[in-house]
């Protein structure tokens, strides 16, 4: 991340946010996989889940901005439940196989994808506001996380898995679609607090207008 002055409470905001994504990235390379690609998903995605909910509880050490602690609160919520339907999901999930070709075009776009999400995550810009870094931080999860989705979505999975990933799928669809009157900022600026509030239930959107307002007039993208 590219250095700035900070305060003491932000250095520890983001001193930690950087030990969890080495912890993420470190888990998600290293997870073991087997000949299903509803297995490899679902122990990709449970260390995916896990930086979510600690980035949240960072945050909400120190954030005084209420909605960005309801959004926080709720990511922490639903993803610690998910992460346990996951867990029960994986042993029905591992015996759905795929051949090697599947696998291989699987393996492929996942490494693509995850490879963007990380560097992006690595190399969003700090700010002594840690609700922007909060922000700037969760979006390119997120969206890493969608396009894992799509990624799996693309093969053959168990059927539980698919229901999810498509519902995942719709729901960012559903907020990309969105129409807004005002400017071409407020626009980017929807958007990206839109994402901002995916939030793996799995992956549901909910209203982001709240914080669009707190944060319409800044500029911290």
């Amino acid at each position: 991340m590219e250095k700035c002055t900070v305060s003491t409470v932000t250095h520890k905001y983001l001193d930690s946010y950087a030990g969890i994504l080495d912890t993420m990235t470190g888990t998600m390379n290293c997870a073991k996989e087997n000949d299903s690609i509803s297995y490899n998903f679902i122990v990709k995605m449970i260390p995916h889940h896990q930086a979510a909910i600690r980035i949240s509880e960072e945050l909400l050490r120190y954030t005084t901005c209420i909605p960005l602690q309801n959004i926080a609160t709720e990511i922490v919520v639903t993803q610690t439940k998910e992460t346990e339907e996951m867990r029960k999901m994986l042993c029905g999930c591992a015996g759905y196989r795929n051949d090697g070709q599947s696998l291989c075009g699987y393996r492929r776009q996942y490494g693509i994808i995850v490879t963007n999400m990380f560097s992006r995550m690595r190399s969003a810009c700090p700010d002594n506001d840690i609700n922007i870094s909060y922000i700037r931080q969760m979006i390119p999860h997120h969206e890493g996380g969608i396009a894992m989705c799509r990624n799996a979505l693309r093969f053959s999975i168990c059927p539980q898995l698919r229901a999810i990933l498509k519902e995942a799928v719709q729901g960012v669809t559903d907020c990309k679609g969105r129409s807004d009157k005002n400017s071409r900022r407020h626009l980017k600026y929807r958007r990206e607090i839109c994402y901002l509030n995916m939030k793996f239930n799995f992956f549901t959107f909910v209203s982001c207008e709240k914080v669009i307002t707190l944060y319409i007039n800044r500029t911290f993208l």
